[in-house]
């Protein structure tokens, strides 16, 4: 506590963690420094099925929420399985009826959809991009605010086909508990200045995450509402202690 050397990168189990499991370390107990990243995540069927856009998927899912298997990794309340819950929440969907299979890693679930063991896979969007150039797989929603590039150029998002969601797999650092505000503003110039960085935002590019800066005072803000948007829909799910 109180020491500004020590730092840890941090991403969204920090929030769900203590909400599912009681005693786990969470956002509260340290020092928010910076958002960095936001990453998104793609969603994707086999080319030749019936399945083409966000609305075919939903409207199966509301007639029978069981009727389709989405393939995702690596744990249920990780980042693909809760860009799936929102988004199918938000178009009225009952998501605690869904058939979510986890699997070991994005590799699994892509090759489990192609070869049409599962209908649906859920995965970072970076994890999807050869297979959508070369027409292994059809893209269909993305859950950011706004389209991606390359691969993803033809992706529509969620709020496109309107269904009012948009969910990031984000990564940030925070530090321990008790930092000054003299250590907190000396991170706050570091994290600042990295994030202008043209190496950094060129690498990012290329992975098609987003460089969405936030200084300590923001990413604890954000921090906050992610907490209760979270909160809420592992409710729903039933996996919220």
């Amino acid at each position: 506590a109180g020491d500004g050397s020590y730092l840890a990168l941090t991403l969204q189990p920090m929030i769900t963690g203590p909400l599912m499991i009681a005693g786990q370390i969470t956002y509260t107990d340290m020092t928010p420094l910076a958002h960095l990243i936001n990453e998104y995540v793609g969603f994707a069927v086999r080319p030749d099925g019936v399945l083409k856009t966000g609305r075919d998927v939903v409207e199966r899912l509301k007639k029978d929420p069981a009727s389709l298997s989405f393939a995702l990794s690596t744990a249920l309340a990780g980042s693909n399985h809760l860009a799936t819950v929102l988004a199918l929440k938000a178009a009225g969907v009952d998501i605690k009826r869904l058939r979510v299979v986890v699997v070991k890693g994005a590799g699994d679930a892509i090759t489990g959809v192609m070869g049409g063991h599962y209908d649906i896979v859920a995965a970072s969007a970076a994890s999807l991009i050869p297979f959508l150039e070369s027409g292994k797989l059809h893209g269909f929603a993305v859950s950011g605010p706004k389209r991606l590039t390359g691969a993803f150029a033809n992706v529509p998002t969620w709020k496109e086909q309107g269904i009012d969601s948009v969910y990031a797999n984000w990564r940030g650092v925070v530090g321990p508990k008790g930092l000054t505000a003299a250590q907190i503003a000396y991170w706050d110039g570091v994290f600042a200045r990295l994030a202008q960085m043209p190496e950094w935002r060129d690498e990012l590019a290329r992975l098609l995450q987003d460089p969405v800066y936030l200084n300590s005072r923001e990413t604890k803000g954000y921090l906050e509402s992610q907490h209760q948007e979270l909160r809420a829909v592992l409710v729903d799910l039933g996996l919220a202690k």
